[in-house]
């Protein structure tokens, strides 16, 4: 018995290693390269966050293609003194705008922001679009998602992706999980309680 769940074993994680070896090479796409931080607030007490975006070489952006910055904290300051590259348009939502097989953590109460291309011609890596700025009344920076929707070169096949950039929050430590976090830390807790158990 002992044997035969061994070699069970032997064969389903061998397995997963092949099908992990022979998976086709992960593409990537928009990638916030660098943060920066305003030292010093304006005149108004508010801080300039600046994304520089890099479009990697498999790819290639097109009119409508997007980017988005999840839980930007700014106090409803909403695009106020925000800049970017031209052909960029910039738009605020609480949620989304998300491209589709992601799933970014997104807080129902914090304002997303998207940059969409609106130029004429396609823009092919790999090369940086530019800087991206965005006004925040908060220095204090927390990991977040970003998410992108462009094509890849090699068979004109929408790609969505998704990474971790910075963002800012009200202070220190205190971005909130959602609710859903929550929900499921609760269901965790008795599942690690039969665990402890199951060892004693």
């Amino acid at each position: 018995m002992l044997r035969t769940r061994n070699l069970l074993t032997t064969l389903v994680l061998g397995g997963l290693g092949l099908a992990l070896c022979a998976a086709p090479a992960a593409h990537a796409g928009l990638i916030p390269n660098k943060v920066s931080i305003g030292t010093t607030p304006d005149a108004g007490g508010n801080y300039t966050w600046t994304y520089n975006v890099v479009v990697t070489s498999d790819v290639y952006v097109q009119p409508g293609d997007y980017f988005t910055i999840y839980d930007f904290a700014n106090n409803g300051l909403g695009t106020t003194g925000a800049t970017g590259p031209a052909d960029w348009v910039l738009t605020s939502n609480l949620v989304g705008r998300t491209p589709d097989k992601t799933t970014p953590a997104d807080d129902a109460g914090i304002a997303n922001f998207t940059w969409t291309y609106a130029g004429a011609t396609a823009i092919f890596g790999q090369q940086t679009l530019g800087n991206f700025s965005l006004l925040s009344p908060y220095n204090h920076p927390a990991d977040s998602d970003f998410t992108s929707s462009v094509f890849r070169q090699d068979n004109d096949h929408s790609e969505h992706t998704i990474t971790t950039t910075t963002v800012p929050v009200a202070a220190a430590g205190s971005k909130t999980p959602e609710p859903a976090t929550f929900i499921l830390a609760a269901c965790g807790l008795p599942i690690v309680g039969l665990i402890r158990r199951r060892k004693k």
